[in-house]
Parts: C-alpha cells; structure tokens; sequence
C-alpha cells in the first residue's frame, strides 16, 4: 500500500518498497515494534503505545486524512428505531476518540 500524507493542503501517496505483508492491524503493529519499520496506522491502534513511549511518531507534519467509519447493516425497507439508537449512541460514544 502507499504511504498517504497531506502537505500544503493536498494528498500525496508515496509508493514504499517492504519486505513484510501483513493483513490485520496486530500483525502490523508487532512488525514496527519489532523494529521492522514505520506503520501508518489509525492512533486509536496505538495511542497506548504512544503513550508508553513505546512507539513515536516521527513525522507529526506528515500524517495522512482521517479515514471514515461506517456502519453495515442488512438493508430494509425502514431502519429499525433501536439501530438507529445505536448508530447515534455509538457516535457520540466513539467522537472523542476520532480526530
């Protein structure tokens, strides 16, 4: 995958070589503390980490757009009430930990 950023307003994508393919955001996360690289990976992943001082950003002035969260459900002719409770709840739950 690209490495995505913003700079001047505008996104960019850089393609960059690896070596490791990985397809879950564990595996990801334990090849950068394993010392294998750099991750662009969502901060609610690793805030903990950063926290720690385990994981640092290095480059704060580079980071990519905010990547948008959905909610999938099965079609219907109505949206029940009591999902569309959830979405809101779960939105104003979630918004804190969105940037």
């Amino acid at each position: 995958m690209p490495w995505e950023y913003v700079a001047d307003g505008l996104t960019h994508t850089l393609a960059v070589p690896s070596q490791v393919v990985v397809n879950n955001a564990e595996s990801y996360i334990a090849c950068c503390l394993a010392g294998l690289g750099l991750i662009q990976i969502p901060y609610f992943d690793i805030r903990h980490l950063l926290d720690s001082g385990e994981l640092i950003e290095v480059m704060p002035d580079r980071r990519a757009n905010s990547m948008e969260m959905s909610f999938v459900y099965p079609h219907r002719r109505q949206r029940a009430r009591r999902l569309a409770e959830f979405i809101d709840w779960f939105e104003v739950l979630m918004q804190p930990h969105l940037e």
